[in-house]
């Protein structure tokens, strides 16, 4: 099972180029391994790659038809013990830094999508909803 995170950056201070943001995810997640591969089709450009106990994880510029207001998106390759709850600590330990992080249920454009982030007061909002594809 193939688990993807994208990430959107809600505060211009908190910019990160992707080469930080992956040693960011890498040192959340202990990974180890890393390395930077040329794109096949289904990465524009280049991903970075790395392991952790459990699984491989890649990482690269979002540039998906739904998500297209998106940075970044984290894909977990295999499906490990307790991986929703690492990806919703994930989640909100970056929304509690200023971003707002989506996870869609599957690959297709009508399956839901969780997307967190903070609400005026502070608080993490868990919000379920279809994403509209990006029209040109």
């Amino acid at each position: 099972m193939i688990t993807q995170i994208y990430f959107r950056f809600d505060l211009l201070e908190n910019v990160f180029e992707l080469d930080a943001f992956v040693q960011l995810i890498q040192n959340e997640l202990l990974g180890f391994d890393h390395e930077i591969r040329e794109s096949s089709n289904y990465f524009a450009g280049f991903y970075h790659k790395f392991k952790t106990k459990e699984n491989i994880i890649n990482v690269a510029n979002a540039d998906d038809t739904c998500f297209h207001d998106y940075h970044y998106v984290v894909t977990f390759n295999k499906d490990e013990n307790s991986l929703q709850d690492k990806i919703i600590k994930l989640a909100e330990t970056w929304v509690l830094k200023g971003w707002t992080v989506s996870i869609p249920d599957g690959p297709l454009i009508e399956d839901l999508t969780r997307t967190c982030y903070l609400n005026e007061d502070g608080k993490i909002i868990w919000k379920e909803h279809r994403v509209e594809p990006h029209k040109n």
